[in-house]
């Protein structure tokens, strides 16, 4: 681990990933709880972070800290799009990018959207306001946004009832209307609170709503964390006193506020007259702050640029090159046969009212020839072309999956978020080697050529898949939908869903048997394990097992049935002949991957709570060995020779190897971002390790312990099935 790291956890992992080259997290991480990467709004918080550190520098009179964090905290500039005037993430090769707002959210944001996040830059509003285009151009983005106060993370709008845009209203007095943040505000207190048991417009956050409905309601902010300053509103009450122990008092007076007096007309500071927006607060002492209410807003006072809240940068405003010109579609599907030739299509778009020059180049894998792999186009305000150019497959390239890349660049420098053309190339009836792995907050499973490493069209299954089986030809995947209480029943050949199974309640673990005739299906909230055959796809009878059953081991002559149950910390073996439950057998705890050896003798289990996965003498229960691996195992897979198996250690981003032989563990391996899923192909040649912090997936060589460069898959892979 790093020499910041406190022992397994790693702070501010970026720091490790360029983020102190480029000034921004790369949009391809997902952190947090966040559905999907989130690099745009993790961007944002370092930068107000670093700036609260130099603050503390500043104050130890630490210079070169102070510098070094100050500069650091201008990074939000790196994310400003100035073609789009918001805030954007930004991929591997520096281009902004603009997924769709969806209902979770948008692709770079942490709960939220550009629109929600854009101004989370409290420590250098002036800026901000300065790059959207003046103040005018800021109202009016203000103004739209407020046009809903609680939209939630899938519109553009406020989301009041979340903390990125609490602190929005205030952004006001940096556009020289704080009326327009007194208006608003208190229609958000007025409609969107209220003395009911419902009565926060969303999560209280450890009191974070709570907290904001009382500032605003005495009429402070503290806009800027890092700072002793406080945002001045028109109060609730007609007088407020707060007192902070061996701090100061701020005594509020605003004996007109009302219902219908909302605005503010003046403000007096220590009996002094003030137009600005915001008071300093000394460390001790008493302010007293006397407020003249009114119906009617006073759009003169506060209004002049040196009347709002300070900006601190120390670093002089500096956007990154943007282009409103993009590729569509994307991604690109193209089938073509082996030996035979058809056209790649793609358009070039402008969004901008103005002309852009775009020049573009295609990566071509090995194997195919193109008759035109750049080119240039001239687009005109809010125009599109579209190029074409023809693509050959030789003759004698395998059956699969192949990627052509199109970057494209604008005549200012700006990167286009590159083109992905998704190439199927048939053979006839050969049949690539696919992996499939599930992407839970996508919907959908992403299928994986192991032997170009490219990827498949994302095939739309239900909702939240969390784990999947693949019959032993490749021709069918099911797929356990936790969030559907479903099984979609995957044609491989087609890339579509041809039926849909209702099981339980949030099906997690799932596994087929040897003969491929019945598949198991552990259901976590009903603490049962349901079959389904695959002949007629019709459920049979569940069998209760432990609490919160997770995943599902098969002994390969198919008699028995282990099944791991988190809550209960056991395992349940299932004698399939009977279709009986045996007694449970104790686990470690909370335990959540299992295998069983090819030759049926043993079954290892990880045990996420405990970091340790525990070898079971089938014949006689007995525990052979517990073994330490990594932080938070979840899941296990065993070669088909015996001899080895890997445990994904979800925090601490490695895989540990396991000798069957000895029952010892080998050096860990380093497999990406928090690993999760593992399968090892049925030839023992390959584990892929699905790294769910990076959205992607690994290819393991057993043989060698090397691991390739990550492969990109859908939103929040978790599982993967391998031929």
């Amino acid at each position: 681990a790093p020499p910041y790291a406190q022992g397994w956890y790693v702070e501010r992992w970026e720091l490790d990933d360029d983020y102190l080259r480029r000034g921004f997290v790369v949009n391809t991480h997902t952190t947090s709880v966040s559905p999907g990467p989130n690099g745009a709004s993790e961007t944002l918080e370092y930068a107000l972070d670093d700036f609260s550190i130099a603050r503390l520098a500043g104050a130890l009179h630490d210079a070169r800290t102070y510098a070094l964090f100050m500069r650091r905290s201008s990074n939000w500039m790196t994310l400003f799009d100035s073609a789009a005037r918001s805030i954007a993430p930004r991929d591997p090769q520096g281009a902004f990018m603009h997924p769709p707002v969806t209902e979770n959210g948008q692709s770079g944001f942490q709960e939220g959207n550009a629109a929600q996040y854009t101004w989370l830059v409290p420590q250098d509003l002036r800026d901000l306001v300065a790059a959207m285009g003046g103040a005018a151009a800021a109202s009016a983005k203000l103004d739209e946004f407020f046009t809903q106060l609680n939209a939630g993370q899938d519109k553009p709008y406020a989301w009041l009832g979340n903390e990125p845009s609490l602190g929005t209203p205030w952004v006001y007095l940096s556009a020289g209307k704080p009326w327009r943040a007194q208006e608003i505000l208190r229609r958000a207190l007025t409609t969107l609170y209220g003395d009911t048991p419902d009565g926060i417009p969303g999560n209280d956050d450890l009191g974070t709503m709570s907290a904001w409905y009382v500032w605003c309601a005495i009429g402070l902010y503290p806009q800027n964390p890092a700072v002793r300053n406080l945002d001045l509103g028109t109060p609730l009450f007609t007088g407020v006193t707060v007192r902070a122990p061996n701090g100061p008092t701020i005594a509020i007076s605003s004996p007109q506020s009302s219902a219908s007096d909302s605005y503010i007309e003046s403000v007096r500071v220590d009996g002094g007259t003030t137009g600005r927006s915001w008071i300093a607060l000394p460390a001790r002492g008493v302010v007293r702050i006397d407020v003249s209410a009114g119906a009617q807003p006073n759009e003169r006072w506060a209004n002049a640029g040196d009347a709002a809240p300070p900006s601190y940068a120390t670093t002089a405003l500096s956007l990154p090159a943007a282009t409103g010109a993009a590729f569509e579609p994307a991604p690109v599907n193209l089938s073509v046969s082996a030996g035979t030739t058809e056209t790649l299509r793609f358009d070039v778009a402008n969004g901008d009212a103005n002309p852009v020059a775009v020049t573009w180049h295609a990566l071509i894998p090995n194997g195919f020839q193109i008759d035109a792999d750049r080119g240039r186009v001239l687009l005109s305000g809010a125009g599109r072309q579209t190029v074409a150019a023809r693509l050959t497959a030789d003759a004698d390239l395998p059956a699969g999956y192949y990627h052509v890349r199109v970057d494209g660049l604008a005549a200012n420098g700006a990167a286009l978020e590159h083109l992905t053309a998704i190439v199927r190339v048939t053979r006839g009836r050969d049949r690539p080697a696919l992996a499939y792995a599930e992407n839970t907050f996508g919907n959908t499973v992403t299928p994986v050529d192991l032997a170009t490493n490219a990827t498949g069209p994302e095939i739309r299954v239900g909702e939240e898949p969390r784990d999947a089986a693949l019959s032993s030809d490749g021709t069918r995947l099911y797929v356990a939908n936790l969030g559907g209480g479903s099984i979609s029943v995957v044609d491989t050949a087609g890339q579509r869903v041809v039926a849909t199974v209702k099981v339980g309640s949030s099906p997690g673990g799932i596994a087929l048997t040897p003969d491929g005739k019945t598949l198991w299906v552990a259901n976590a909230d009903d603490a049962t394990i349901e079959p389904i055959d695959t002949a007629s796809l019709k459920a049979g009878a569940t069998i209760p097992v432990g609490s919160r059953p997770r995943a599902i081991a098969i002994a390969p002559d198919g008699s028995m049935l282990y099944v791991s149950n988190m809550g209960s910390n056991t395992v349940t073996p299932v004698d399939l002949r009977s279709r009986t439950a045996r007694p449970a057998v104790a686990a470690g705890r909370r335990p959540t991957g299992l295998a069983v050896t090819p030759d049926g003798k043993r079954l290892y289990v990880a045990d996420s709570a405990s970091n340790d996965v525990m070898a079971i003498d089938l014949s006689n229960g007995d525990v052979l060995a517990r073994m330490p691996v990594g932080v938070d195992p979840m899941q296990i897979a065993i070669g088909s020779n015996g001899r080895l198996a890997y445990v994904t250690n979800y925090a601490n981003s490695t895989v540990t190897p396991i000798d069957l032989l000895s029952n010892t563990t080998r050096p860990a391996i380093a497999a990406g971002g928090a690993p999760y899923g593992i399968a090892v192909t049925s030839n023992g040649a390959t584990a892929i390790v699905v790294v769910h912090r990076d959205n992607a997936c690994v290819l393991l060589d057993v043989a060698t312990g090397r691991v390739s460069r990550p492969i990109p898959l859908g939103i929040g892979p978790y599982t993967v099935a391998a031929p």
